[in-house]
């Protein structure tokens, strides 16, 4: 894991010594709806509203490494200022409630429920436009009222495995926010024309703009890039079904339902998977639905069909690679799942001196879980460990739940990072120096939050799509 310089470290104590006074910021008030919109929209992608020097997976980025010769997981916690551009609505939006009765799918938010959306208005059918001599997939536009957000995909990307990709990654990016912000318009049917108010891009081709609406709900428009008018779009209203078995098979065990709907794309068909507790809000901790793993896709007869994910920036579409017209047979063995607790367990641990290990075996228990971890012990690294000053080991192989496995805990607003190894049921968290509160530096001790946690869910999810 990098190292920060001195500069950041300079920074970092600047911080730490200086106090906020909270009355000097306004709240700003939501409804819960809001709420719930606004944090799914920071969690499936960080928006971009001004340029930023920066590559597009220094967010939170979950790889694989070796240590020790255990197959240990990675995950970078990073506290980041986000700014979110005005009215894009997210990506690969899933079931925000954990029982919806009046729903819609969308090849692009996943599931919408008539509680989050309301009279909504979608783009139908994905269209492909030619933008300045690129090949432009409209795959998504949206008029949730407020603001009417566009979904774009150019055959345009960059090498990742450029050794030159960040450089080229930060290039594109300034010229391509100028060129979303400056070029973007839309030409209402009454000759109005109105500005970018919002954009978004990543990697992979993906981009997004937003218009504030109007007070008629626009439901027909022109798009146009610079003076040249580059098509002619019409929206239509959603109409919900009732119940997840309106929108696809599905199948509940463990208590979590998971699904998948089909539908084609350009000739090319899809299936995108889907759950009820994807984003699942509770008074105790926010849940997620991370990855799905060990998919297995049949044909009629049993046959295997071969398939690859779509890279649509949700992780939870595929594309059949077979040109195959029947009902698919899914089955999916293993999920993994996040927490983010809402106050997190608080242990304070006193720190060990240099290059020396204190053995702790302290227990804890996480608000709303049955789950439990275990602090083994902390070890003050001498400066010789790249990945941290301090290691924190954590034990969660007392489990209540054979198919259940907790394999990393988080500590998500330091910067030191986390590690995790499923095989053997353990983690650990890495602090810096530079992360130590200045009380926690004075006192020699330091407080403690695990307030997240990723857990393997093991069960047997089967059933059919249409």
């Amino acid at each position: 894991m990098a190292k920060k310089n001195k500069d950041n470290r300079d920074l970092y104590e600047l911080f730490n010594d200086m106090s906020f006074n909270e009355g000097e910021f306004e709240p700003i008030e939501m409804n819960e709806i809001e709420a719930a919109r606004l944090k799914k929209l920071v969690r499936e992608r960080i928006s971009i509203d001004e340029p930023k020097k920066e590559m597009p997976n220094e967010k939170i980025a979950l790889t694989q490494s070796n240590k020790k010769n255990r197959n240990w997981l990675k995950i970078a916690s990073i506290a980041a200022v986000i700014t979110i551009a005005a009215g894009f609505t997210p990506k690969g939006r899933e079931v925000l409630a954990q029982i919806a009765d009046k729903l819609f799918f969308n090849p692009s938010q996943g599931i919408m429920s008539e509680e989050q959306w309301g009279n909504t208005y979608v783009l139908e059918e994905p269209a492909r436009v030619n933008i300045n001599g690129v090949s432009t997939l409209i795959k998504n536009i949206i008029n949730s009222g407020d603001y009417i957000s566009i979904e774009m995909w150019t055959d345009e990307a960059i090498n990742e495995h450029n050794p030159n990709f960040k450089e080229e990654y930060e290039s594109l990016s300034d010229k391509k926010y100028k060129d979303l912000k400056e070029n973007f318009k839309i030409k209402t049917m009454t000759n109005k024309m109105l500005q970018v108010e919002g954009a978004s891009m990543a990697s992979g081709g993906y981009s997004a703009v937003s218009f504030k609406q109007e007070e008629d709900i626009i439901t027909e428009f022109y798009l146009y890039y610079g003076e040249e008018e580059i098509g002619h779009f019409q929206l239509k209203q959603i109409r919900y079904v009732d119940g997840y078995d309106e929108l696809g098979g599905n199948a509940t065990n463990k208590g979590i339902l998971i699904g998948a709907t089909s539908y084609y794309l350009e000739g090319e068909r899809y299936f995108k998977l889907w759950s009820n507790k994807d984003g699942l809000e509770l008074p105790e901790y926010r849940m997620n639905i991370d990855s799905y793993n060990d998919i297995v896709v049949k044909d009629e007869n049993g046959n295997t069909l071969k398939f690859e994910s779509a890279n649509d920036g949700t992780g939870k579409a595929y594309k059949l690679l077979e040109d195959y017209k029947g009902d698919i047979h899914v089955s999916i063995k293993d999920i993994d799942l996040s927490y983010e607790l809402r106050e997190g367990s608080v242990v304070s641990l006193k720190l060990p001196k240099e290059g020396e290990t204190d053995e702790l075996n302290k227990e804890i228990k996480l608000n709303g879980l049955k789950d439990r971890v275990v602090i083994k012990a902390i070890t003050s690294n001498n400066g010789q460990y790249e990945n941290g000053d301090y290691s924190i080991t954590l034990d969660f192989s007392n489990n209540y739940d054979d198919s259940r496995s907790i394999y990393m805990a988080t500590e998500r607003f330091r910067s030191g990072g986390s590690m995790g190894d499923p095989e053997n049921k353990c983690s650990e968290i890495y602090l810096d120096k530079e992360d130590l509160r200045v009380s926690e530096r004075l006192l020699g001790r330091i407080k403690l939050k695990i307030d997240g946690i990723l857990v393997k869910q093991y069960g047997n999810w089967e059933f059919e799509v249409k």
